[in-house]
């Protein structure tokens, strides 16, 4: 990051919770993921989604079971740092397709990850079941 041309649009951090998480949130466009670990479902992901941010990940775990490329942001197979700054400029240099992608992971996470639809969800499958 020290070396490209983005140094001045990216900060990174370590573990953050509560208010600074959602103000830092807030005034980001970006999350870049590039995890390795068979993770199920990664929380941070769909807080990431739910605040419109575009993403930048891997296919593992859960993730490659949803995560819809070039839609909510752009998988890589990749870890090395040159590939994730090239990735963000990407992403920075077209605002267009950054904005769609913001709205489309905002929408998805809310339909899809809100506590509301997934207790309708859950409601769903109670009633299956017990119809069997």
């Amino acid at each position: 990051v020290s070396t490209s041309n983005i140094k001045d649009q990216i900060e990174i951090l370590s573990y953050i919770e509560g208010r600074e998480k959602v103000s830092t949130l807030r005034k980001s466009h970006i999350y870049c993921f590039p995890t390795y670990h068979g993770e199920g479902m990664p929380a941070s992901l769909l807080e990431a989604m739910a605040f419109g941010l575009a993403v930048i990940t891997r296919p593992v775990g859960g993730i490659k079971d949803f995560f819809q490329n070039n839609i909510m942001g752009i998988l890589t197979e990749s870890r090395e740092p040159e590939v994730l700054a090239s990735l963000i400029a990407k992403l920075l240099d077209n605002r267009q397709s950054l904005a769609r992608i913001a709205r489309y992971n905002h929408e998805y996470a809310l339909r899809n990850f809100s506590s509301d639809s997934v207790a309708r969800r859950l409601e769903e499958y109670y009633k299956k079941i017990l119809a069997q």
